[in-house]
């Protein structure tokens, strides 16, 4: 009989997190049983596809006992022989589920770089599922690093995996009509609006290159509370080369007719782990262009794939973007070896068996 893993996460919205848990289990459950719980009823990705059992249970029934009842009773009838839980809320189920339901606990929370300041609460969860997990899972070296961890025997980096379908070019699709242009080197950067992104110093970056002539169209894909003050930096004639596309359902086909990949991030505090965003641009053929911090030097090479650039560093970040905007051939070469590197390491295979791996690996400790 195969074995059973449950994956627990807070909820399955946009962002990094959510997009490598919906492809795991979509491709775990041809392999292992798999269970999901869903901590919210925040869903952007298609789980009916699925054919396994799923509990989504709102933000608002969660903290009810009519609502907890419900969790534990899917766990407790699911009898996984793993958990695997992505964030602080949901370890907080799947500890206090170890009450009536031994099971091997995995903490996949790391996801993140960043150096934060955790309320007391969230810091006792996660010194308990430090303590408890049989393994701990980052997505990135420097994810476990800034969390204290890298050096625990239980810790490992799996990398995130990409689903190369995504990205079969859509005949149908129009680029002229979704504002790009065809006449411009077009810089794509796909983040939400908010603190941690630095969409500030791209602006700044296209009024240096635009001062001395270099032109080219800034392609924002995304949304969030930031935006509104991103738009106002932007005046004058620069605003017929930025284009604010909001969320989009057809990023890959938009990113395939893209030139440049950019991905800055506000180094005040915060890091990516293993940006998905980044991982898209190369498979799409792009060079990057990204903030050097975090687990990014993990995916960039500087000079091979594209160009790391110091936080918030506008001059470097204008040079990097010259470089690019003024040399196709140089942009040809870093696309090509960025799309093998992503081929090479970071698969949708590669993820699968990574974990079919830790959750075997985790098994056999527990049997003994």
């Amino acid at each position: 009989m195969s074995m059973r893993v449950l994956h627990i996460v807070s909820s399955l919205g946009r962002g990094g997190r959510e997009r490598q848990l919906f492809e795991l289990v979509k491709g775990l459950q041809s392999e292992i049983q798999v269970s999901l719980i869903i901590l919210n009823d925040l869903v952007h990705y298609p789980i009916s596809e699925f054919h396994f059992p799923i509990l989504k249970i709102s933000k608002a029934e969660r903290t009810t006992f009519a609502g907890k009842r419900q969790i534990y009773s899917h766990i407790k009838q699911f009898k996984p022989d793993i958990i695997q839980y992505w964030d602080n809320l949901s370890a907080f189920y799947a500890i206090s589920s170890l009450v009536f339901h031994r099971s091997n606990l995995i903490d996949g929370s790391i996801r993140s770089a960043s150096k934060r300041d955790y309320p007391l609460p969230a810091i006792f969860v996660r010194a308990i599922s430090f303590y408890t997990s049989k393994a701990i899972v980052g997505n990135s070296q420097a994810g476990l690093r800034v969390a204290g961890v890298k050096n625990r025997p239980k810790a490992r980096v799996i990398y995130n995996g990409m689903d190369f379908s995504r990205f079969t070019p859509d005949k149908t699709f129009d680029a002229i009509s979704t504002g790009l242009r065809d006449n411009l080197v077009k810089i794509v950067m796909v983040a939400g609006f908010r603190t941690a992104k630095d969409h500030e110093s791209i602006v700044y970056a296209a009024k240096e290159l635009q001062r001395n002539g270099i032109t080219a169209q800034f392609v924002f894909i995304g949304d969030g509370p930031n935006r509104p003050h991103i738009e106002s930096l932007i005046s004058g004639e620069l605003h017929e080369f930025f284009l604010f596309m909001g969320w989009r359902r057809d990023v890959e086909q938009i990113l395939m007719h893209c030139d440049i990949g950019v991905l800055l991030t506000n180094t005040n505090g915060n890091a990516e782990g293993l940006s998905n965003s980044i991982m898209e641009y190369m498979y799409a053929s792009l060079p990057v262009v990204a903030t050097n911090a975090g687990g990014t030097p993990e995916i960039v090479i500087d000079g091979e794939n594209g160009y790391l650039v110091d936080g918030m560093d506008v001059a470097g970040i204008a040079k990097a973007l010259k470089n690019l905007i003024i040399d196709s051939q140089l942009r040809k070469l870093m696309g090509s070896a960025g799309k093998q590197r992503i081929i090479s390491n970071f698969s949708m295979k590669a993820l699968l068996q990574n974990h079919l791996s830790l959750y075997n690996s985790v098994l056999l400790k527990g049997s003994r």
